[in-house]
Formats: structure tokens, C-alpha cells, sequence
């Protein structure tokens, strides 16, 4: 049986918002595939997003390893302060065209956290790619592993802005699919 991808909730800008959430998360699924696209309406060139889980600012966003290579460039994230996740270089643009756009898939096995015990640990694979065609560097492409420290399942995702203070992008969005295993 293929897998298959069951879409669980969406949040879409209209161009007048700073952040996104998708929240009541069913915990009937086994794994969570999370889909940002978009940039900020801030200031030109790059900024960093910023993305939570279950809407927490405290410190359970325990590390952050992420490779980021661009057109001349590599460039290893440093960790972060871990109250949030931050992705590095994601487009901004005032211009709101469509040559600077980022786009974010997470992949987050057991959200529910069923399988593990009393082990509240949730380790994501990140992928990062952006096009930045106002840049030097026309885009980026990257891979992380966020680690997370949960006591309870993932019932909510959100992209709760940027450095620069940036709208997110009018069409802009966040979804959560869920994965049942065969």
C-alpha cells in the first residue's frame, strides 16, 4: 500500500498577517509532513523565520543543525536560542514578487509520541530550499535535524514570523499532512 499524505489543516496569508497556525491536530496519525511556503513583506534580500511547535516559547527546541549552501556560500547554522526553531535566509522581499520565495518541509516522525515511552524526544528532518533572484547568491538549499523536547503530542505548528517583522506573503502558507503506516 502506498503512503499516503492526508492534508490535516492549512493557514493561508492574505498578506496582512505576521504568522500562521494550524492547530487541532487529530493524534490519529503516526507521522506529521509540515509544508512553509512563502516569504516575508519586510525589508529586501533575507531574514530568518521563526516556527514553534504547540505554540511553546519555552526552551524545548533543543538543537538546530543545519548546512545551508548557496551560489558561493556554505554555511553552518549556529544553535540557536531554544525557544523557537529559526531558518536561516529565508526571502524577503518588499517588491512581493514571486522571484523570492522559501519553501520548508519537516518531516516529524511519532508526534504523538505513542511509541516511546517516557522518552519525550522528537528528532525532524528539516529540508530548506529558497530562490532569491534579487540576491547575489540566486537561492539556497539546506538540510537540518531539530530535535524537540515534548511532554505531550504535537497538536498545533506555527510560523510565528521573521526577524525583520515582515507579513508573510499574500498566498504564503503553512500545512500539516498527516502519514499512517501500513
Amino acid at each position: 500500500m502506498a503512503t499516503t499524505y492526508d492534508l490535516l489543516g492549512s493557514a493561508v496569508s492574505d498578506g496582512t498577517v505576521t504568522a500562521l497556525t494550524v492547530s487541532a491536530i487529530p493524534q490519529t496519525y503516526d507521522d506529521l509532513v509540515v509544508f512553509m511556503t512563502g516569504y516575508s513583506l519586510g525589508s529586501s534580500g533575507s531574514t530568518t523565520g521563526i516556527m514553534r511547535f504547540n505554540n511553546s516559547s519555552a526552551t524545548i527546541y533543543d538543537m538546530q543543525n543545519m548546512l545551508l549552501i548557496d551560489n558561493s556560500n556554505q554555511n553552518d547554522a549556529e544553535t540557536v536560542a531554544a525557544t523557537a526553531y529559526t531558518v536561516i535566509s529565508w526571502p524577503s522581499n518588499t517588491a512581493s514578487t514571486f522571484t523570492e520565495w522559501g519553501y520548508l518541509q519537516i518531516d516529524v516522525p511519532n508526534y504523538t509520541k505513542a511509541n516511546f515511552g517516557t522518552d519525550k524526544h522528537t528528532a525532524m528532518t528539516v529540508q530548506y530550499l529558497n530562490n532569491r533572484d534579487s540576491q547575489t547568491t540566486d537561492g539556497a538549499t539546506g538540510l537540518a535535524g531539530w530535535g524537540l523536547e515534548l511532554d505531550a503530542a504535537i497538536t498545533e505548528v506555527n510560523w510565528v514570523g521573521h526577524y525583520d517583522g515582515g507579513n508573510v506573503n499574500n498566498g504564503g502558507s503553512l500545512k500539516v499532512y498527516g502519514i499512517k503506516n501500513s
